[in-house]
């Protein structure tokens, strides 16, 4: 697998991640959670980034790594609070 597809890769995961550390956390302590989530899984694989070369693709990658995991993360806070609703109901 290409440099370029592991981040896009991992910006998924750690997008997906969202759902369940707001599930665990709770909407208090979200952020906090999250962040560490996020600087985690980024410093675990930063040796990715020396393989990547500068170029197009690579500047295309870290634009669309923002999108997807943003994108990831909304998806995955949507599942969460329906599952947050759905257990605890307007509480």
């Amino acid at each position: 697998m290409t440099p370029e597809k592991r981040e896009l890769v991992l910006a998924v995961v750690l997008g997906l991640a969202a759902g369940p550390a707001y599930l665990l956390a709770g909407p208090g302590k979200f952020f906090a959670w999250y962040a560490a989530v996020l600087g985690g899984g980024m410093l675990a694989t930063v040796h990715w980034l020396k393989d990547i070369r500068p170029s197009r693709i690579a500047w295309l990658t870290w634009l669309a790594w923002l999108f997807v995991l943003f994108a990831s993360a909304v998806l995955a806070l949507a599942a969460a609070w329906v599952v947050a609703f759905s257990m605890h109901g307007w509480d």
